[in-house]
C-alpha cells in the first residue's frame, strides 16, 4: 500500500489545484473592499479603517504586507487565502493522525477537506474566513496534543494560534470554551487562553470602538444581513455546510437533497460517537458549542451566518472521516465513502463551473457602464458612498451621487442630492442592495418624476439591474 504521505501529497496538489480553478473571478462588495485597503498605509487601516469595520487586525496586516511584494488582482489577492486553505488540508490530516494513526480516517478526512465545497470557496475569497479556519485548526492540533505532551513548544504553539485565531476573526473566541470543557488541566489551559487574550491588549480600544458601532447598526434591517438568530438562519449552516454555495430554487426538491444527506451525515457521527466516544468528545464540542453559543449571540448582537462559522467546519469531515472508519467491511461502507466523495465532487463542480454560484460580477457590470458613459453621465448608488467594486474597477471617473444615507426615506433630500444630475445625458441607476437601502425605490421614482426616462435595464449577476435613464426630449428643451 502506498505510504501515507504520498497520498497525502496527492490530496494537497488536488486541493491546490481545484482551488485555481476559475479564480479570476470578479471581486465582490466585501472582497473590494479588503482590494481597496491595499492601497492605503498601515496607519490608514488602524486609525481611519478598522474603527468603522468589525473584523481584528491580523488579515489586513497580512494583506497588506503581501501587497508589498505582488500587484494586486483578483487573482493575486486570493492567493494567499488558497495557500492558507491547502494548509489546512495537512492540519486536519495531522489532527485525526494524531488520534488515530493506525487507520485511514487522517487521509479520509484530508480528501473530505479538499474537495469540500464550502471550504474551496472561501479558500478563493480574499476575506478572512479561511484564515480564521486555519488558525482554529492549528489551535486545535496543538491542544489535543497537549493533552499528552505537556512540552513547551507545544504550550507555546497553542497560545501563539489561538492568538492568531482571535486576532483574524472575533466570532473565534466562541471556541475558547470547548478548549476549557475539553481539557486534562481547567488551570494551566485557563492560563494558555489568557496569554492569548492579552496579545490583543493593544487593540482594545479599537475593538471597543468597533463594538460600539456594531451595536447601532444591529437593531437596523441591516442586522437581517449580519444573521439573526432565526430557525432558517440555523438550518442553512449544516446544509451550506455540506453543498457550499450550491442552492435549488424549488424548495422541495432542494430538501429532497439536503435531508438525506444530513441524516447520513448524522449516520457516520453516530458511529464516530459509538465506537470512539471518548477521542470524538472533542470534536462534536468543537461542532456544537459555537454553533449554540452564535445562536444565542445573536439575539444580542446579529452573528448566526453560515460562512461566520465556518471555522467549525473541519469537525464535520473529521466525524464524518472517523464514523466511516468505524464501519465494518461491507456495501454499507463502500456507498459511504461513494456518497462522501461524489456529494463534495459534484457540488464543487457546479460552483466551479456555473457563473450563478459565483461572486458578484462588477467589473462586467462597471465595463458595461462605462462603454455606455460619456462626461456628462452619472452613477447613482442608494448608499452613503459609492460600493467599493466601483471605487476599485471605475476607470474614467464617472461621476457619482450617493443619498448619503443607509436608509432612504421621504425625509431624504434628494432634489438637493441628485440636483447636479440633471444636467446629465446619461444616468446609471444601480438598484444593488436597494432592498435594503432604498425599499421603496424612491430613487428611481425621483429620476422618473423630474423628467428622465428609462431607455435600457441591465441585469448582471449579483449585482441586479442597473437603471439607464436619459432626459426627455420635452424637459432637455428647458
Amino acid at each position: 500500500m502506498l505510504n501515507k504521505k504520498y497520498i497525502l501529497l496527492f490530496i494537497l496538489i488536488l486541493g491546490f489545484g481545484l482551488r485555481l480553478i476559475n479564480l479570476n473571478q470578479s471581486f465582490w462588495l466585501d472582497e473590494a473592499i479588503t482590494a481597496l485597503q491595499t492601497r492605503y498605509s498601515i496607519n490608514h487601516y488602524v486609525t481611519n479603517f478598522a474603527p468603522t469595520d468589525f473584523h481584528p487586525p491580523l488579515y489586513y496586516f497580512l494583506i497588506k504586507l503581501w501587497s508589498l511584494a505582488v500587484p494586486i488582482n483578483e487573482i493575486t489577492l486570493r492567493l494567499p487565502s488558497i495557500i492558507f486553505g491547502t494548509l489546512s488540508i495537512i492540519i486536519v490530516f495531522l489532527i485525526v493522525d494524531h488520534l488515530f494513526p493506525k487507520t485511514q480516517a487522517a487521509l479520509l478526512a484530508a480528501i473530505l477537506t479538499a474537495t469540500a465545497p464550502l471550504h474551496l470557496y472561501y479558500s478563493q475569497e480574499a476575506r478572512m474566513y479561511i484564515l480564521a479556519l486555519f488558525f482554529s485548526s492549528l489551535s486545535a492540533l496543538f491542544f489535543l496534543k497537549l493533552r499528552l505532551n505537556k512540552s513547551k513548544k507545544l504550550q507555546v504553539g497553542f497560545i501563539l494560534s489561538t492568538a492568531s485565531m482571535i486576532s483574524t476573526h472575533y466570532l473565534t473566541l466562541i471556541i475558547l470554551p470547548v478548549f476549557v470543557l475539553c481539557s486534562k488541566n481547567y488551570r494551566r489551559t485557563i492560563i494558555h487562553l489568557i496569554l492569548s487574550l492579552s496579545i490583543l491588549i493593544p487593540w482594545l480600544p479599537t475593538f471597543l470602538k468597533q463594538l460600539s458601532n456594531g451595536f447601532q447598526t444591529a437593531p437596523t434591517f441591516w442586522g437581517n444581513i449580519l444573521g439573526r438568530p432565526t430557525l432558517k438562519n440555523l438550518l442553512l449552516i449544516p446544509v451550506k455546510f455540506l453543498l457550499g454555495r450550491v442552492s435549488i430554487n424549488n424548495n422541495t426538491i432542494y430538501a429532497l437533497a439536503v435531508i438525506p444527506l444530513i441524516l447520513f451525515y448524522s449516520f457516520l457521527f453516530y458511529q464516530a460517537f459509538k465506537k470512539h466516544s471518548l477521542k470524538t468528545k472533542f470534536f462534536f464540542a468543537w461542532l456544537i458549542i459555537p454553533t449554540v453559543l452564535a445562536f444565542i449571540i445573536s439575539f444580542i448582537f446579529p452573528v448566526l451566518s453560515y460562512f461566520r462559522l465556518i471555522f467549525i467546519l473541519p469537525a464535520i469531515y473529521i466525524l464524518a472521516a472517523i464514523g466511516y472508519s468505524a464501519l465494518k467491511p461491507s456495501p454499507v461502507k463502500t456507498a459511504s465513502l461513494s456518497i462522501l466523495i461524489f456529494t463534495n465532487l459534484i457540488s464543487s463542480y457546479l460552483y466551479l463551473s456555473i457563473p450563478k454560484f459565483q461572486r458578484e460580477n462588477w467589473r462586467q457590470a462597471i465595463s458595461y457602464t462605462e462603454s455606455k458613459a460619456s462626461k456628462h453621465s452619472f452613477a447613482i448608488f442608494a448608499f452613503p458612498k459609492p460600493f467599493a467594486p466601483w471605487q476599485w474597477y471605475q476607470t474614467n471617473q464617472t461621476t457619482t451621487l450617493t443619498t448619503k444615507t443607509l436608509l432612504t426615506t421621504t425625509n431624504t433630500d434628494l432634489n438637493t442630492l441628485f440636483q447636479p444630475a440633471l444636467s446629465a445625458d446619461t444616468v446609471f441607476v444601480f438598484e444593488y442592495l436597494m432592498d435594503l437601502s432604498d425599499p421603496n425605490r424612491l430613487v428611481l421614482q425621483w429620476f422618473k418624476e423630474n423628467g428622465f426616462s428609462k431607455i435600457e435595464q441591465k441585469d448582471f449577476h449579483g449585482v441586479g439591474f442597473i437603471h439607464i435613464y436619459q432626459k426627455s426630449p420635452k424637459f432637455a428643451l428647458n
